[in-house]
């Protein structure tokens, strides 16, 4: 029994001593390694096609199968260099979006670690790669590569926030401004990003990302910084040309150049007021008469519906008025500027002004805290 002991330990001692072993191989690359093919060199590093059929585990614990030369940044490297082949992954019947992957049972997922990976070939919910948060079960995005082709519609495009660019007096466009860019007719496939310069002004870009479109239509969506120079100053606005965007994504077509900053979208807000005509003494003009008043949305102007009393003096009641006329200088729908400067507004010349408003060539100037 003592000799048969002896004969154990030293056929055990080489692989002690060399602290490596390998299996169809004499030259193993790491402190394990398998040489599926036998095919290994007798001295020296095995090629990468000999690499190709080999397992090996190295003195750090990192592992590879197909090369012998796992990656200094992961655990696991795979390769497949000879033939096209990928990894599977174990495949799950996901029936809940917190489901316990634990054999207990016991629905305790607070020790599934995060990052898990799994493939859903169950009916509940859509086929796929899920991965665990740490809460929950999310998919992988699965979206169509196919590269992307929409029709672009630049003459809708807007700036967000709304702004107006104009070189002659430059001022550094909104911080978090970007530019929508409308699409029709998309194939839900991705695109290239890259970053535009506006035409004439290197001081401004526009920048997209990497990213995918909807199916049908959407929005493609450029962040836009820096302060624009004089040389955009004509017209006003500012002008990115496409090329570039549309060179390195073919299938997006339909124009090769934006402008945007040419003008303001307005507010659009409504306010309806239905209410009896009340006798006052106005306090900007003392005239007497019958008004209903309407405050915009914002509160920078009234909008005054007002019927002069027949009397401008103390006798004046409100029942006391013999001006019934609906036509004339007696009754007036006013406008009164709330705030403390006066305001320019658009005008259109389609109505009748007067009193203390004026016109310049389509502005109308509105005077600051009188009725007009």
């Amino acid at each position: 029994m003592r000799n048969k002991l002896w004969i154990a330990i030293v056929a055990l001692s080489p692989l002690f001593l060399k602290a490596q072993v390998g299996i169809n191989t004499t030259t193993p690359q790491g402190v394990f390694n398998i040489d599926g093919a036998k095919d290994n060199p007798l001295t020296g590093t095995p090629t990468s096609t000999q690499q190709a059929n080999d397992f090996l585990v190295k003195s750090t614990g990192q592992t590879s199968i197909g090369t012998t030369k796992p990656s200094d940044y992961s655990m696991l490297t795979i390769s497949s260099i000879d033939k096209n082949r990928g990894i599977t992954i174990p495949q799950v019947n996901l029936t809940s979006t917190t489901l316990d992957l634990d054999s207990d049972g016991n629905g305790n997922v607070s020790d599934q670690p995060v990052g898990l990976l799994i493939f859903n070939s169950g009916t509940t919910y859509p086929n796929g790669y899920y991965f665990w948060t740490g809460t929950e079960w999310q998919m992988i995005d699965s979206s169509s590569v196919v590269p992307a082709s929409a029709n672009l519609n630049c003459n809708s495009a807007i700036l967000d926030p709304s702004q107006s660019i104009d070189g002659n007096t430059p001022t550094p466009i909104i911080s978090g401004t970007i530019m929508r860019i409308p699409y029709s007719g998309a194939n839900g496939g991705r695109f290239n990003g890259v970053t535009l310069t506006s035409t004439g002004n290197t001081n401004v870009t526009a920048t997209i990302a990497d990213g995918k479109l909807d199916k049908g239509s959407g929005t493609l969506v450029f962040t836009i910084q820096g302060t624009p120079n004089a040389s955009q100053s004509s017209p006003v606005g500012i002008t990115f040309d496409l090329s570039p965007f549309t060179a390195a994504n073919p299938g997006l077509a339909g124009c090769s150049s934006v402008t945007v900053g040419t003008q303001i979208n307005a507010d659009i807000q409504q306010v309806a007021v239905m209410d009896y005509m009340k006798f006052v003494t106005d306090p900007d003009t003392g005239v007497k008469g019958f008004t209903v008043d309407a405050k915009t949305p914002d509160g920078l102007y009234t909008v005054k519906v007002f019927m002069r009393h027949s009397l401008q003096n103390a006798s004046a009641t409100a029942t006391n008025n013999t001006n019934s006329t609906a036509s004339g200088s007696e009754n007036n729908v006013l406008l009164r500027n709330n705030s403390s400067a006066p305001k320019i507004l658009m005008w259109n010349y389609s109505t009748f002004y007067g009193g203390q408003l004026t016109d310049a060539g389509g502005n109308l100037n509105v005077p600051a805290g009188m009725p007009a």
